[in-house]
């Protein structure tokens, strides 16, 4: 499992583009618990922002036997920061470094300058990497895990 609180993006986010990205190498209906247990993302928890991302438009959900969620259509090209945004992550949102109300371009804290720059490197890398990079991480994974049996 990747520990996304430690690193740019909320621990949300971060589950929901590890599910995605394992839904993009997919094309049936793929059942929730299949999801969590290839992710390791708690199934629970999985299942209110796969929710949340179905209410979007971004997943097709289907019910019965062979129900499930996937991708809808053309989501595969979705970039993090697209994902990021759905989920009204802080990274996509002006906040400051140290917390202060006031700090803005016009009036700002002692850290402004940097953390407005290392935003703009992390939106830039968000925008670059897909869904699709995703799914080509979980097929590497699993090509690697078959071999290994």
């Amino acid at each position: 499992m990747i520990r996304w609180r430690r690193y740019m993006l909320s621990q949300t986010t971060g589950y929901a583009i590890q599910a995605l990205g394992f839904l993009a190498t997919k094309s049936d209906f793929t059942l929730i618990r299949e999801i969590a247990t290839e992710t390791q993302v708690p199934q629970g928890y999985l299942a209110k922002i796969l929710h949340q991302l179905a209410r979007k438009g971004i997943l097709e959900t289907q019910r019965g036997k062979k129900g499930g969620v996937r991708l809808a259509p053309g989501n595969e090209k979705m970039s993090f920061f697209e994902v990021a945004e759905l989920m009204d992550d802080p990274v996509v949102t002006m906040r400051c470094m140290m917390g202060t109300a006031q700090c803005s371009p016009t009036r700002h804290c002692p850290c402004h300058d940097f953390w407005s720059k290392q935003r703009e490197r992390e939106q830039a890398l968000l925008r670059r990497k897909t869904l699709k990079d995703m799914a080509r991480f979980y097929r590497k994974h699993a090509k690697r895990e078959r071999q290994s049996r």
